[in-house]
């Protein structure tokens, strides 16, 4: 949902998986990462009940923009279950403020049990 020259959306926030309708390349790329983000999510749940130290990052969710609403990890039931369970923590900044020559916005759900998280 940026525009031009970024490729085509393939999600939305209504459509968090992906578009019903994709053509049959775009239905392999969303497939395709939505098993990857599965996976990421019962990893980080098993790291949670082994109480290992878990971390995933992912870019922010920026909410409705100029062309669209733009599907986010962040929106997914699976994974706001685990940023709203209370042993979870989140927090965003943008990598600039770390050096980088752009913002891109950044997410950071982690599980860290017994270190300082404030």
């Amino acid at each position: 949902y940026s525009g031009k020259p970024g490729p085509p959306a393939l999600r939305s926030g209504k459509w968090l998986r992906g578009f019903p309708r994709l053509h049959v390349a775009n239905q392999r790329k969303v497939k395709t990462a939505n098993i990857f983000i599965d996976f990421v999510v019962a990893l980080l749940e098993a790291q949670a009940k082994t109480g290992g130290y878990a971390v995933v990052e992912h870019p922010e969710d920026l909410g409705v923009r100029k062309l669209g609403d733009p599907g986010s990890i962040w929106r997914w039931p699976s994974v706001r279950a685990l940023v709203d369970e209370e042993s979870w923590r989140s927090g965003a900044l943008l990598q600039s403020e770390w050096g980088r020559t752009f913002a891109k916005p950044t997410r950071f759900l982690y599980y860290l049990p017994g270190s300082r998280t404030s």
